[in-house]
């Protein structure tokens, strides 16, 4: 019986071990499949992973986003259009909120096409693109190898 009762603990411990590293990740969002006509984006920057640009940042209230967005239109994976905010600027618009250990949430309200002021009925949204700063964009949130963040975007497929 104890070989057995090892078995299902040692089970136990390796699918929480699953859970958790599997839960952590540089980005996440909501919700889980983000369309053009989500009412409502949040997407969250954890610091522990990546670059680790903003690692133990303070004042934790001087963080902002740099986003646009991905489409059809774009020539690269890198050309983003529709760049909402002035790099190196602390536009009030463009504030995250930090949610403890080195977190930071940012949120999008009223669909994404109307945020971004897509008026090309054409024009499909591929991806957000997102990079998370400080006031002065000295620090920077970015993955591991130096590139740009990116959310998905589907289709209503």
């Amino acid at each position: 019986m104890l070989p057995t009762l090892k078995l299902k603990y040692g089970c136990l411990f390796v699918c929480m071990l699953a859970v958790f590293y599997g839960n952590a990740q540089l980005l996440s969002w909501s919700p889980d499949f983000i369309q053009e006509a989500s009412a409502t984006v949040e997407i969250t920057c954890d610091a522990n992973f990546g670059n680790k640009g903003l690692i133990n940042y303070t004042p934790t209230s001087d963080v902002y986003v740099h986003i646009g967005v991905i489409t059809n239109n774009s020539t690269s994976s890198t050309d983003w259009k529709y760049s909402k905010f002035t790099w190196g600027t602390t536009n009030v618009a463009a504030a995250c909120t930090f949610l403890g250990n080195n977190k930071w949430k940012y949120a999008i309200s009223g669909g994404l096409r109307s945020y971004f002021g897509i008026t090309d009925v054409n024009e499909k949204i591929l991806k957000i693109a997102i990079l998370f700063r400080t006031g002065s964009g000295s620090n920077v949130q970015r993955n591991a190898d130096g590139s740009d963040m990116y959310v998905p975007v589907y289709d209503n497929t």
